[in-house]
């Protein structure tokens, strides 16, 4: 019997003016949809999820770039409501 060995990564990054102003940081984690993906593509990761806050502004490049390297995208966004409280939508 073979088993499947399945593995999650999950990392949430936010990108501020700030942070910007740290891109030559060798710390630095990617915060545009396509270096996200390009991340995920050296990893052999076969899929990665999307979440923006308030919108899907960045959906599009998403899509874009995880399409011409063969990984599957997931989009969703996590929508903050007038009493604070924030809801994913998947």
């Amino acid at each position: 019997m073979s088993h499947l060995l399945s593995a999650r990564l999950f990392l949430c990054t936010h990108e501020t003016y700030e942070d910007r102003l740290r891109a030559d940081s060798p710390f630095r984690i990617p915060s545009v949809p396509e270096e996200l993906v390009e991340l995920c593509g050296r990893f052999d990761m076969p899929a990665m999820a999307l979440v923006d806050r308030n919108g899907v502004y960045g959906a599009p490049r998403f899509h874009m770039a995880a399409k011409k390297i063969g990984i599957k995208a997931h989009v969703g966004a996590e929508i903050t409501c007038t009493d604070g409280r924030t809801y994913p939508l998947r």
